[in-house]
């Protein structure tokens, strides 16, 4: 995610609010982006009610608009045309995009004291140091230093989603990527079950969350050959194993007792709820560990600065 995202997260998340808050109310999608789309550019605004006219969405993938429509978004898009429940994808993508921001002001919020100590550990003292070396070597060393910090932070906006599903392999994170993946999955067949969408359709309509995760992917495909073959959607996903057993179950469930949208839907916000309070939790952690980091290396920079300055016996 790039910073003018993680800058336009707020007013999309508005948006989609109060586009799903209007069609909640009888008014039309057409008449509720234009109402509530104020807040949003114009050229964005236009080329979205475009695409709702047109029912195609594939335009939003081009780079002008990927700094407002995420590949999730666009995907949801496409299945709320085709299902024509907007307002349910819409509040969901508002949801989506309201707990981002707020996981990204805790991370901030976090990271933001040992940040300070660092810098006044670190960098305050060579900047008095450059600059005793004169203004052209000051400006050298600040601009050079930044230089390395802007380039870490490019790369890692430019080249985190090419690398994103090996973050599977990872204790905890991959877990949480698979939830969230779970979960994604669960929202989408639940929704279009309920529309009335055959299974071998519906299933399609998840190939898009699939593209950055090879591995799943793989298994993904399984699942869809399977259906496609006739299988039982339990038996389909069981085979390919795909969703653990505590949703495997509650999909056989669904199955055999007519109710399978109501179930995928409640097995989808237990894993939303779950993925939200890990997050949380995996924050604060990680937040007292970088300032127990910080703070071990405060402490060794001034214990070895006042040990260099002392004679064997001043201690003594």
């Amino acid at each position: 995610m790039n910073l003018k995202r993680i800058l336009n997260l707020r007013a999309k998340t508005r948006f989609y609010s109060d586009v799903a808050n209007y069609l909640k109310s009888g008014i039309g999608i057409n008449r509720a982006v234009e109402e509530t789309g104020k807040n949003i550019p114009k050229n964005i605004r236009n080329a979205f009610f475009n695409c709702i006219e047109s029912g195609n969405f594939s335009i939003l993938h081009r780079n002008e608009y990927k700094d407002w429509f995420t590949k999730l978004d666009i995907s949801f898009f496409d299945i709320a045309s085709q299902t024509g429940r907007w307002d349910i994808f819409l509040k969901n993508l508002s949801n989506i995009s309201k707990k981002t921001e707020e996981n990204i002001n805790h991370m901030a919020m976090s990271l933001a004291y040992p940040a300070f100590l660092l810098h006044m550990l670190f960098i305050l003292p060579n900047l008095s140091i450059w600059f005793l070396n004169g203004l052209p070597a000051f400006l050298y060393k600040v601009c050079f230093n930044l230089s390395i910090l802007y380039a870490l932070i490019i790369a890692v906006f430019f080249f985190s989603n090419k690398f994103l599903y090996m973050a599977l392999y990872i204790p905890f994170i991959g877990k949480l990527l698979k939830d969230n993946i779970y979960s994604r999955i669960l929202f989408i067949l639940s929704i279009a079950l309920e529309s009335g969408i055959p299974i071998t359709k519906s299933i399609s309509f998840c190939d898009d969350i699939m593209e950055s995760f090879p591995p799943l992917k793989r298994k993904f495909s399984i699942v869809k050959k399977h259906i496609n073959s006739g299988n039982k959607i339990s038996e389909a996903f069981k085979r390919a194993r795909f969703f653990p057993e505590n949703i495997l179950t509650s999909i056989d469930s669904g199955e055999n007792s007519g109710s399978l949208p109501e179930i995928l839907n409640r097995e989808f916000n237990f894993l939303e709820q779950s993925i939200d309070n890990r997050v949380k939790s995996g924050i604060k952690v990680f937040g007292i560990f970088v300032y127990l980091a910080v703070a071990a290396a405060i402490g060794y920079k001034v214990i070895s600065t006042f040990s260099s300055t002392l004679a064997p016996g001043d201690l003594l």
